[in-house]
């Protein structure tokens, strides 16, 4: 029940990185905005993030910038699994309940059993991306993780198709960023 103060942005990618969604805000004392608290954010009716305040900043006029990322950021806490005959579905439900994390129950089933697997000390998102990769190797089938407005969930991407062209000309308004200092 903060009062936002200004633009609100939601940035994800398909793969390694949890939903991010940050917004400027004036403080309402209805509510107590506080490290961990929950956050949903609907546009138009529609889910479009789940996630918890992971930082706040506080600044002398009384506004606060809130950054919040979804459950996805969970998963880069690192373990170490050895598992025998799991599909990636399987791996993704094993590691959600040892994290207490949530997954939809609309969860694609990935169906191949990959033979064998030790995890040393890797995170989370590694072990399961490298099940999904396992996968997509023995099967050609794709699946992607997404966090559905608080439930983890794998889609299946192998049959989709997208009716239409994304380029620089039907994108829209898009930054870029060139840098020498990054990846």
């Amino acid at each position: 029940n903060s009062v936002i103060d200004g633009e609100i942005q939601l940035d994800g990618e398909r793969k390694g990185s949890p939903s991010k969604l940050t917004f400027k805000c004036i403080k309402d004392d209805s509510y107590k905005l506080e490290l961990g608290a929950p956050v949903g954010f609907l546009w138009g009716g529609k889910k479009m993030f789940f996630g918890f305040i992971f930082d706040i900043k506080e600044s002398s006029d009384g506004t606060y910038e809130v950054m919040c990322y979804d459950q996805r950021r969970y998963l880069k806490n690192k373990h170490t699994y050895a598992y025998k005959k799991k599909s990636a579905t399987s791996v993704l439900k094993m590691i959600a309940k040892d994290f207490r994390l949530n997954v939809s129950s609309k969860c694609a089933n990935t169906k191949y059993a990959i033979p064998q697997r030790i995890e040393d000390n890797q995170t989370l998102y590694d072990i399961l991306q490298t099940a999904l990769d396992i996968t997509l190797i023995k099967t050609g089938n794709l699946f992607t993780l997404v966090d559905d407005f608080g439930k983890l969930n794998l889609l299946d991407l192998s049959k989709s198709k997208v009716d239409c062209l994304i380029c620089r000309n039907t994108m829209g308004k898009w930054d870029s960023t060139y840098s020498i200092d990054k990846d």
